[in-house]
């Protein structure tokens, strides 16, 4: 077998073990008043906390092309004088 299907075939195995762990710890714990579904509370706290962590990338992501584009306009303008210098003494 390649690499590539036995670390397929571990990760499915991985993931089997542990809802089926999952499964029979709810069943071991009465079983009863437990549901899989998370609560809406549970809900609009990862929701809220995937927006935030998305906005951070977004702004960072910003910044930094912000930089990149003030970097590359004041590129020019620091080689501009300098050429502008060296025209005058050779002409004078």
């Amino acid at each position: 077998m390649s690499r590539m299907r036995v670390a397929a075939l571990g990760a499915a195995l991985v993931v089997g073990l542990t809802a089926h762990a999952a499964a029979a710890v709810i069943e071991g714990a009465g079983g009863a008043g437990l549901s899989a579904v998370p609560e809406p509370g549970t809900w609009l706290l990862m929701g809220t906390g995937m927006i935030l962590i998305l906005g951070y990338m977004r702004r960072k992501r910003s910044k930094a092309r912000e930089a990149k584009r003030q970097a590359e306009e004041q590129e020019p303008e620091a080689e501009g004088p300098a050429e502008e210098e060296g025209n005058a003494s050779v002409e004078g």
